[in-house]
């Protein structure tokens, strides 16, 4: 599952990306029913986690040391679905894509608050991941505040760290 982009280039260059293992990239609505159907029946299901979800449905995670919106649907299916979670990265290493994959986790090992403890387990990943590859992050928007307010904060000067702090609790729901 991932989120599409407005720009037509751009989607066009990432579902290429997305794709070329043979890969289906199914929206991210309307499937949550039939994905937790088939992670009941045993299949594998791949999801970008690393967005921020719908406004008024997220949740927040600590990411690089700042709370940032997470879509907490990849949590949800996981504990509906009783799904083993395996993270899973691609590095580029020179010609190549080294694909890597973690310790399998058990979604049903995540008692208290399954959503949010599963959800800060997949990006504190995510974010072990772009600390060793840096170079090879690639997002097309920010993990903690929308474009409008980041003009804002460039125009006026602001310390982005200050502001994203101070204003975490405005940026969810």
């Amino acid at each position: 599952m991932a989120d599409k982009r407005r720009d037509p280039k751009h989607e066009s260059i990432v579902n290429a990306i997305r794709s070329r293992s043979g890969a289906t990239i199914l929206p991210p609505k309307g499937k949550v029913r039939m994905i937790i159907r088939e992670l009941k029946k045993g299949r594998t299901i791949g999801f970008v986690i690393d967005n921020r979800g719908d406004h008024g449905k997220q949740i927040l995670c600590t990411i690089f040391g700042m709370p940032a919106t997470t879509n907490p649907a990849p949590a949800l299916i996981a504990v509906k679905g009783n799904a083993m979670i395996v993270p899973v990265s691609a590095v580029k290493q020179r010609d190549t894509y080294v694909i890597r994959f973690e310790r399998p986790v058990d979604a049903r090992a995540f008692q208290d608050d399954p959503i949010q403890s599963i959800s800060d387990f997949m990006q504190s990943w995510v974010e072990s991941v772009v600390r060793r590859y840096p170079d090879q992050w690639f997002w097309l928007y920010s993990r903690w505040i929308r474009r409008s307010e980041m003009r804002h904060i460039i125009r006026s000067g602001i310390d982005f760290q200050q502001y994203v702090l101070l204003h975490a609790d405005d940026f969810q729901g």
